[in-house]
């Protein structure tokens, strides 16, 4: 068991030190991909489970791009989740996703007759730009959030949404696409 110990401590020593920044007090569980960690930026008690997919890229099909991931502090990222950056993600504090969440700023090309003609491969990679998600923000278990989008501090994203517009702070957002379904602020309705 010990020995168990210090080879994840070491581990986990090995991801940190490879991250632009990192913070103290974070933990690593064993990643399914892990690339472009020179554009990472984390902050303290950043945790990690297993098998996630966490990647900035900055060069995808010959294109060349300059991501920039930042996760503030106590950011919580559950099991088998989804990050592809190209652009920009931001991530506040206290902020948490449940498992198989997808975070993702870039497609295979744009949605037009000409790309569709096109092999997936052969597509240019887009970005509609970066993704910012608020402090203290909750994303249930299979949502997905795209480019170009804002979720608001306090905001809760539901299960198996799929968030394809900015989401207001202290409202609840379900659906796909995802829509405001609650506004938690004093004297608010739903937009």
């Amino acid at each position: 068991m010990l020995f168990k110990h210090f080879f994840k401590k070491r581990y986990m020593k090995r991801v940190a030190a490879k991250m632009k920044s990192c913070g103290k007090d974070y933990y690593f569980g064993r990643f399914h991909s892990l690339k472009g960690t020179q554009y990472m930026t984390l902050g303290n008690k950043v945790v990690f489970d297993d098998f996630i997919v966490f990647t900035a890229w900055d060069n995808l099909n010959g294109k060349r791009f300059t991501p920039s991931i930042v996760l503030d502090n106590d950011v919580h990222i559950s099991d088998y989740c989804h990050i592809s950056i190209v652009n920009g993600l931001h991530i506040g504090t206290g902020s948490g996703f449940g498992r198989w969440v997808t975070v993702i700023d870039n497609s295979h090309g744009n949605v037009c007759y000409e790309d569709m003609q096109k092999s997936i491969l052969d597509r240019e990679i887009v970005s509609k730009g970066p993704i910012i998600i608020g402090r203290n923000v909750w994303i249930g278990d299979k949502a997905t959030v795209l480019g170009n989008v804002t979720i608001g501090d306090g905001a809760i994203i539901a299960a198996n949404s799929v968030v394809t517009k900015d989401v207001p702070p202290y409202c609840v957002a379900a659906g796909a696409p995802a829509r405001v379904i609650k506004d938690l602020r004093p004297n608010q309705q739903p937009q």
